[in-house]
């Protein structure tokens, strides 16, 4: 039998041990709380406005006050989590808010130039979504007062994203990529020109439309369609059916 003394020391070392054991699981348990709670909450801000987000995907209007509402909880999320899609929501909010602004005002520029922002950071985090790159060149549009390099550039880089897409997308960005003609370099040009070439092939009658509705558009639309096999001819015979595709109003929006 150990003597007492030496039996109090092994005590009093499996308690220093225990209780060691269960601080470090204690800490342990803290810092996975602590990292958890930032997802848990900004989860929650993300889920509190997904009603909003769903009628504004399906073309249905909402308020101001739910718009701001959107705005804010996307901002406070995102204080606890980088995601590209909370950017591209929040920067979608306040295009549309900026839209309900006087025209050239001071709080319709700044509005403009928060959606930039916001639209600009979704696209670092995720560069592969080529309807925020098309937004982007829009709003760098309006931002600036007309078509600039900046713009051009974020067009081509939706195109280079994906050249394919539904008509009425691929419609919209070709209408705007043809209105920087004039940014672009020979390489550009060409691949903007794929882009008309795709469209002959998809609407012929549309591609037509849009040449008789904005005149400048023609000489581009012409020349990318040069070494198409009998498109020129047939492209000059459809002007002659052609109607304005826009009848003179203002051109499309992004139409998120």
């Amino acid at each position: 039998m150990p003597p007492l003394s030496l039996d109090r020391k092994w005590r009093r070392r499996a308690l220093r041990q225990g209780s060691l054991g269960a601080g470090l699981a204690l800490l342990l348990g803290g810092l996975i709380l602590w990292l958890a709670v930032p997802r848990v909450l900004a989860s929650a801000l993300l889920a509190l406005r997904d009603p909003v987000i769903q009628r504004m995907d399906a073309g249905e209007g909402v308020s101001q006050a739910e718009l701001l509402g959107l705005s804010a909880s996307r901002e406070l999320a995102l204080g606890w989590v980088e995601d590209g899609a909370s950017h591209q929501e929040r920067g979608t909010a306040l295009t549309i808010l900026a839209f309900r602004e006087e025209p050239q005002s001071a709080a319709r520029s700044a509005t403009l130039e928060r959606a930039v922002h916001a639209t600009r950071a979704g696209l670092a985090l995720a560069p592969a979504d080529p309807k925020d790159w098309m937004q982007l060149g829009y709003l760098l549009v309006l931002l600036e007062g007309d078509t600039n390099r900046a713009a051009a550039k974020a067009l081509l880089a939706s195109i280079r994203t994906a050249p394919f897409g539904a008509p009425e997308f691929l419609n919209r960005r070709l209408f705007w990529s043809l209105a920087h003609w004039t940014f672009y370099d020979e390489e550009e040009r060409r691949q903007v020109g794929d882009q008309v070439r795709l469209a002959w092939r998809m609407a012929p009658g549309a591609l037509a439309d849009l040449a008789l509705d904005v005149p400048e558009f023609f000489a581009p639309i012409a020349s990318s369609l040069e070494n198409v096999p009998e498109a020129q001819e047939q492209f000059l015979a459809a002007l002659a059916f052609a109607t304005p595709s826009f009848s003179g109003a203002t051109a499309p929006g992004t139409g998120r």
